[in-house]
């Protein structure tokens, strides 16, 4: 306590916990990552993108817009990866091909947007359906490559930094397993009205 009526009073402000912070990128391990991807039909895949380009404008102070970069993502995958694999380098990281990783994950993104078109245009709706489906494996797999150099270039090579699972996650987990009965439903539900 001071002497000085007249100063402001002081409070001891502690800052919320965010194991990402400071990081360039968001790092996660790739257990919680699989887990949050599938459970939540991919859509998890919007959150990933939008977080690492918020704590890439953050750390860079560049004026990114991470929402239209995380909803445009097939737009924006050559540049993030691009970024990390230069912070990576510069942190003596061997040499990444991230371009074969980005461009994977481009095909798969529209790909799934095309089938999306199919399902809704009902054409072919259940083989397009089945087909959206499984393409989250080849997917997971490209985004895993991702977040491997993502966390190496963070120090952090395990991701042991953002690896449980939060309330949120848990939330998250829970609605995307009632969109995975809906998704089914509508796959198999649709398959079983047109044998009828």
């Amino acid at each position: 306590m001071t002497d000085n009526v007249y100063a402001p009073p002081k409070a001891e402000l502690s800052p919320i916990h965010d194991s990402t912070a400071g990081h360039p990128f968001y790092v996660v391990s790739q257990r919680k990552f699989l887990i949050l991807f599938f459970a939540t039909v991919g859509i998890y895949q919007l959150f990933w993108h939008f977080k690492n380009w918020n704590q890439y404008r953050r750390a860079s102070a560049d004026s990114v817009w991470p929402v239209p970069r995380a909803i445009f993502s097939v737009f924006f995958v050559h540049a993030l990866l691009r970024k990390v694999a230069s912070r990576a380098e510069d942190l003596g990281a061997a040499p990444w091909n991230y371009r074969s990783t980005a461009w994977q994950l481009v095909v798969l993104l529209l790909a799934s947007a095309v089938l999306e078109q199919l399902i809704k245009s009902s054409v072919g709706s259940t083989i397009a359906g089945l087909c959206s489906l499984l393409i989250l494996a080849p997917m997971s797999f490209c985004y895993l490559a991702a977040q491997e150099h993502i966390n190496a270039a963070c120090g952090d090579a395990q991701g042991q930094g953002n690896d449980q699972l939060t309330t949120a996650n848990i939330v998250w987990c829970v609605i995307g397993a009632v969109l995975w009965l809906f998704t089914l439903i509508g796959v198999f539900g649709r398959s079983y009205l047109e044998q009828t």
